[in-house]
């Protein structure tokens, strides 16, 4: 059986590492199968918080001034690459600009594009498709439950929000080969 670090923290109170606790099972005659460390390959990933947000006149995007703590300095993003709002009810109207995916994927590569390997290139475009259908889970599990985790303005609210991410998820699988070259010409 596969059991996480964490859970088991969680019942039991452990003050060692995950392979000084395997060494102790071990050690104690129980069979440890195997240790998974999940961090292992993962680099380059900065966790921020948004400082400021301002709407694009004329637009659906929104501007995020982004501080990025230790990364060393604040950044500055453009939100948007659905052509509607994010609760539109009526999907005919959802549409994955791809024009704006390749922008925005452009920028940023022209900036950190050097210093990755192919592999987290090719994970803007898997990023970009699951964080949506995240999204459109969490929305869907909110209004599910209640919506009691998102504010809503109206009934239905985040089913509307939900099924806007979802049709976007849809789409994005639609040109998912052409989110890949942009991302990695001749290496997809």
């Amino acid at each position: 059986m596969k059991v996480p670090f964490s859970w088991l923290k969680e019942f039991v109170d452990i003050d060692v590492t995950a392979q000084e606790l395997e060494e102790k099972l071990f050690s104690c005659g129980f069979e440890v199968e195997e240790l998974i460390p999940l961090d292992a390959g993962i680099s380059k990933v900065v966790v921020g918080k948004i400082v400021e947000m301002e709407k694009q006149e004329g637009t659906h995007l929104t501007k995020c001034v982004v501080d990025c703590g230790a990364y060393g300095h604040e950044i500055r993003i453009s939100t948007g690459a659905n052509d509607c709002a994010e609760d539109e009810p009526d999907q005919s109207k959802v549409h994955f600009d791809l024009h704006l995916y390749e922008v925005f994927a452009k920028g940023y590569l022209s900036t950190a594009g050097a210093s990755m390997s192919m592999a987290e290139k090719k994970s803007l475009a898997w990023g970009a498709r699951l964080m949506t259908l995240e999204c459109g889970i969490r929305f869907l599990t909110d209004y599910l439950e209640g919506d009691h985790y998102f504010h809503i303005a109206r009934p239905d609210h985040n089913l509307d929000r939900a099924r806007t991410q979802f049709t976007l998820v849809r789409q994005m699988e639609e040109v998912f080969d052409q989110m890949l070259e942009i991302v990695c010409p001749d290496n997809h």
